[in-house]
């Protein structure tokens, strides 16, 4: 984001497309989104954090125990989960690598 946005003018750009209703925290670490919420209309709501390696167990979860198989196989988040892990320490291991790509 060096080349982009400082965190107010970020927010202003996100305030200016319609469906936002409002933009609450922003938070830029090392020229990467760490963190943002707003409001939108469609939606409600909408909290993002950067994925993050603390997160591997519970999105390991989330995914192999809390999506059906259709929703699975109609969507791998890539590069996570192309092909899709076999555990959550082999996510752990894709997240780290993913980091380092620094992309």
């Amino acid at each position: 984001m060096s080349d982009m946005y400082t965190t107010e003018e970020f927010k202003r750009v996100l305030e200016s497309i319609p469906p936002v209703n409002s933009v609450g925290t922003i938070e830029i670490e090392e020229n990467f989104i760490k963190y943002i919420s707003l409001e939108t209309r469609p939606i409600g709501s909408v909290t993002v954090h950067r994925l993050d390696i603390n997160y591997s167990s519970a999105l390991f979860d989330f995914y192999f125990k809390g999506l059906s198989k259709e929703s699975r196989s109609s969507f791998y988040p890539y590069p996570l989960f192309d092909t899709p892990p076999k555990s959550a320490e082999a996510l752990s291991k894709r997240i780290r690598d993913w980091e380092k790509e620094n992309d």
